[in-house]
């Protein structure tokens, strides 16, 4: 039964990364034109840009989801799937991120180096087993959407500097934008 309260609350996430993705599906090609060029310069200022245009896309989706859960998992599912509201809250915290350096992941692909989404999503997968099992041994149900929500950050977050070291970004630049 807890597993459809999990699901429940991981396809509202779902929907919103897919939205979202949606508008960054043309960065890709983009992003490697630049490259191919030799035009770095214009690919990291593209880079910025594309940052700074899907978080404003991005941030007011997901926090509208943190606060609207309850009622969205209401008029979506109806009384009863209260604990797939948390999980949706939880999981909004760990996607927004992951959304966000999807824009990374584009220019990962343009500069050839799929070995940082590998390695990242390896961190991910390790640290979303081990965190989720900790988590729900010490919490309950809802360790496992925090061991998700933690690896996924980390894991994230640990890609998104691999990127940027590779494309000469500094992350405080990026928190200027």
């Amino acid at each position: 039964n807890l597993v459809t309260f999990y699901q429940l609350g991981s396809s509202i996430i779902s929907y919103a990364v897919s939205v979202s993705t949606l508008l960054i599906s043309a960065l890709m090609p983009a992003f490697t034109e630049l490259e191919a060029r030799g035009d770095h310069s214009v690919l990291v200022e593209a880079y910025l840009r594309s940052v700074k245009y899907l978080v404003f896309v991005a941030m007011p989706l997901f926090i509208f989801l943190i606060v609207t859960a309850s009622k969205l998992v209401f008029i979506w599912v109806g009384m009863g799937y209260s604990k797939a509201v948390l999980v949706t809250q939880i999981l909004a915290i760990a996607f927004l991120l992951n959304t966000i350096a999807q824009v990374a992941a584009s220019a990962c692909v343009a500069i050839d180096k799929p070995q940082f989404m590998a390695t990242a999503s390896g961190v991910i997968v390790f640290l979303n087993i081990v965190l989720s099992f900790v988590l729900i041994k010490a919490f309950g149900f809802y360790g496992a959407a925090w061991g998700t929500a933690i690896a996924t950050n980390i894991g994230t977050g640990y890609f998104i500097i691999l990127v940027h070291r590779a494309i000469g970004v500094s992350s405080r630049k990026l928190f200027l934008l």
